[in-house]
């Protein structure tokens, strides 16, 4: 349904755009450029031409995916749960500002990412030495993949192997990290839950709240605009937040569904006939007819029986 939407065009993942923003800003950083801004670019970020004209017709396959694939996801996120759980109730007992609770989230960064790498790296090699064929152990998780990014990059700017792992730690640090665009959001976002928490909000984060914040992270300096919820599109809304993620994107959740129609207005009102006009050329007269069928339930008709009618539209 979403290739279908988006005609085919869809994000990389988060931490494939994280690890380019990183490999964008570590030369300059080498080179004592530490505010250098990155050219965040969605054509950088993205598979197929967001501003060209597409194909009339794309071809996807699916069933791919490894089988319990969604059994694992519902436990990744119980397990998630849990732990978003325990980081509330620290955060209702703390004291601390918002800008000690954003560099409290930036040093967690950094730390954890190595402490995560180190445990993975022996985990691995455990398996190899015992002979242990697990993909989810020997293939190289986003943490990896991350550090083995800074090592590359590194030892392409011309860091000798015997300093790669002293620059990877001073690069890990909270002054150099709020560079990346990715990181800075995502601790902003933590740090405005966890003053929540400190402001006395009993009830923890949904589950869905870290993949949110992942996604938003990941996004939302590519994007013209983002319909979120209205939790999320809360947390953006308020200060220092609001002013130091200020990349020009429109927020609109449920509670402003109505500017977001208006917005989505404004945007066709702005585009020449002519230009309508070649659309409907090039795509046919019904190019802007939804593709409401997505939403109906499929009935099927047996022997007999009388054909089923198509539920409402949603």
């Amino acid at each position: 349904m979403y290739e279908l939407l988006a005609f085919g065009i869809s994000f990389n993942d988060g931490p494939s755009i994280r690890n380019a923003q990183v490999a964008e800003y570590l030369p300059h950083w080498l080179q004592g450029e530490p505010d250098h801004e990155l050219e965040l670019d969605v054509e950088h970020v993205t598979h197929g031409g967001v501003h060209k004209w597409e194909e009339h017709f794309f071809i996807s396959v699916g069933g791919l995916d490894p089988e319990g694939w969604v059994d694992s996801l519902r436990e990744q996120r119980e397990r998630t749960a849990g732990g978003i759980v325990a980081v509330h109730e620290r955060w209702r007992n703390s004291d601390l500002s918002f800008e000690e609770l954003y560099r409290t989230e930036l040093e967690a960064f950094g730390r954890t990412l190595l402490e995560v790498y180190v445990a993975e790296t022996r985990r691995r090699e455990e398996a190899i030495e015992q002979g242990i064929v697990d993909l989810e152990i020997l293939l190289p998780s986003s943490v990896s993949r991350l550090v083995e990014t800074i090592h590359h990059v590194l030892h392409a700017e011309g860091v000798p192997d015997e300093e790669l792992w002293t620059k990877t730690i001073e690069f890990l640090q909270p002054e150099t990290l709020e560079h990346i665009p990715y990181v800075r959001i995502g601790c902003m976002l933590y740090a405005a839950l966890a003053r929540k928490a400190q402001a006395g909000q009993v009830r923890p984060p949904s589950r869905g709240m870290v993949n949110d914040v992942q996604v938003v992270s990941a996004l939302l300096p590519y994007c013209d605009a983002m319909f979120l919820d209205n939790e999320m599109a809360g947390l953006l809304g308020e200060e220092p937040v609001r002013t130091s993620l200020d990349f020009g994107t429109c927020i609109f959740s449920w509670n402003t569904r109505d500017r977001f129609l208006e917005y989505l207005d404004e945007i066709r009102e702005a585009v020449p006939d002519e230009h309508v006009e070649l659309v409907a050329t090039v795509y046919g007269p019904e190019w802007n007819t939804p593709y409401t069928t997505l939403y109906q339930r499929a009935h099927g008709r047996g022997e007999g029986e009388e054909e089923a009618q198509p539920e409402p539209e949603a």
